[in-house]
């Protein structure tokens, strides 16, 4: 291995690109990863309406400040022992869960 350079050792990789355009030319792949966008798009939008609707009622930058961390806060604590748990169990039954509430 002495004298070897990192073109050597991985010439037989194809490109970066050419994988990528394989995995986007397939449909389910393209239909998963736009589905993914939009649902974190909408997530990213509900938690702004969330704190934007605090500040209009309150004008309060602390109270928008206490939405904020009381919806992190479950995520966290929760997040913590949620991968022990799906570990240690039926596997099926959380992804759907997870799928329905949409957190985690």
């Amino acid at each position: 291995m002495a004298g070897k350079t990192a073109s050597h050792i991985n010439n037989d990789a194809r490109p970066l690109t050419d994988t990528f355009k394989t995995l986007i030319s397939i449909r389910n792949y393209r239909l998963l990863i736009s589905g993914q966008l939009v649902s974190l798009l909408g997530d990213g939008v509900q938690i702004l309406s969330l704190v934007w609707t605090m500040k209009v009622l309150t004008g309060s930058s602390v109270q928008m400040a206490f939405v904020l961390v009381a919806d992190t806060i479950p995520m966290i604590i929760f997040g913590i022992f949620s991968g022990v748990i799906i570990d240690r169990g039926n596997q099926i039954i959380p992804r759907t869960n997870r799928r329905m509430t949409k957190r985690g």
